[in-house]
C-alpha cells in the first residue's frame, strides 16, 4: 500500500468534486513528497502532528488543508482497503 499509488487512486475518486484541483494540489504540493514512497500502514499520528507542526510555522492556513486532505484521505484509505489499513492514525486527531 504506497501512499502515491493510493494517493492517485484516491485523486480520481475525487476527480468529480469542485475541490478535486484543491486535493490534488495539495497531494502535489505537499502529501506526496512527504509520505510517497513509504507504505500508507507506516505512517503515523507523530509523522502527521510533525507535519502540521512545520506546516504551521509558515502557514495555519496551509497546515490545516493540509491536515484536513490528509484526514480524508486516510478515512478512505482503511474504508476502502480496511483489510491492509484497518485503522487511521488521525482518528481523533484534530
Amino acid at each position: 500500500l504506497n501512499f502515491e499509488k493510493l494517493a492517485r487512486e484516491f485523486l480520481k475518486a475525487k476527480a468529480g468534486l469542485r475541490s478535486s484541483a484543491d486535493y490534488q494540489s495539495i497531494f502535489d504540493r505537499i502529501l506526496i513528497p512527504r509520505f510517497g514512497k513509504q507504505p500508507v500502514t507506516s505512517i503515523r499520528r507523530d509523522d502527521v502532528h510533525s507535519l502540521n507542526d512545520e506546516l504551521g510555522a509558515h502557514s495555519e492556513s496551509a497546515a490545516n488543508k493540509a491536515f484536513a486532505r490528509l484526514k480524508a484521505f486516510l478515512n478512505w484509505a482503511t474504508d476502502k482497503k480496511e483489510r491492509h489499513f484497518p485503522y487511521t492514525p488521525v482518528s481523533k486527531m484534530k
